[in-house]
């Protein structure tokens, strides 16, 4: 399995690609391409791909991992390049995608999905809004809603509107990508917001395997380092062996994943390749 980073906050030495606030991955298997989120915007995933060699014929399958904007925003120009060639797009995701999403700071604004299902269709978008957990191909998972029973990373202050009012937005719809690999379960999370411990506990338990890698953003920008450690210490109990972290973890949790895990932890950047 080859996991490479599209889009991250960061583009390491490499001064050809594109950097932004966001997140997208490809994950490939033997004849299996699917694009883990878009980041923020469409022409700089593109650019990345030009970048990285990547044939945007080969991949059939979208998996969004949250409704954000900066995972989901280059969607659109992404399904534009694939209509022009004549080519319709799986797109998977939960069911509230299409569900508005208001922040409240620094100012009211809106963050959620900013495309309708309307004009993305009429570009070969081809939706499975599914909360179950869902295999999109053979070993290849959605994990589907992820109950959150321990908390460690700051949700936000998100909103929806329910009958005329604001109401508290938890992102249900936070779901992350899981692949069977012979050394364990490999996960691929876009912004963790269901908490990364219960995404590793959800998938245990869903899949009845033991978790090897976490790949992608924890969300814990802002946390106390001993909520950090202390996180990062149950993810090390509950059996985790690799950890590749970047986008929105934070710099304190880098150095704790980095302290703990030691060699097994890895600081992506746009254009990291991962094999596992």
């Amino acid at each position: 399995m080859k996991i490479t980073i599209v889009m991250d906050d960061y583009s390491g030495m490499m001064k050809e690609v594109v950097a932004h606030h966001g997140f997208s991955a490809l994950v490939e298997m033997e004849n299996t391409k699917i694009l883990v989120d878009t980041g923020a915007n469409g022409e700089d995933l593109l650019k990345n791909f030009e970048v990285l060699g990547i044939d945007i014929s080969e991949i059939n399958t979208v998996f969004l991992t949250h409704r954000h904007y900066d995972h989901t925003g280059g969607l659109k120009k992404f399904l534009e390049e694939r209509d022009k060639i004549g080519k319709k797009t799986f797109v998977v995701a939960h069911p509230d995608l299409f569900v508005p999403l208001f922040s409240s700071k620094p100012f009211l604004r809106e963050s959620g999905f900013p495309f309708t299902r309307e004009e993305l269709e009429s570009l070969g978008a081809v939706f499975l809004l599914v909360e179950e957990p869902f295999e999109m191909t053979s070993g290849v998972f959605s994990t589907g809603f992820v109950e959150r029973e321990e908390r460690y990373e700051r949700i936000g202050d998100y909103f929806r509107i329910v009958d005329g009012k604001l109401v508290k937005d938890n992102l249900p719809d936070d779901m992350s990508l899981v692949v069977k690999s012979e050394k364990g379960l490999v996960i691929v999370a876009g912004c963790s917001h269901a908490g990364i411990v219960n995404i590793v506990k959800h998938a245990s338990r869903v899949f009845s395997e033991s978790v090897f890698a976490i790949i992608g953003g924890f969300h814990l920008v802002g946390l106390e380092k001993n909520q950090i450690e202390k996180m990062v210490l149950i993810l090390k109990d509950l059996g985790v062996k690799r950890v590749f972290a970047g986008h929105c973890t934070g710099f304190e949790a880098l150095c704790s994943f980095n302290s703990v895990f030691e060699d097994d932890f890895v600081r992506f950047h746009v254009g990291s390749i991962i094999e596992i």
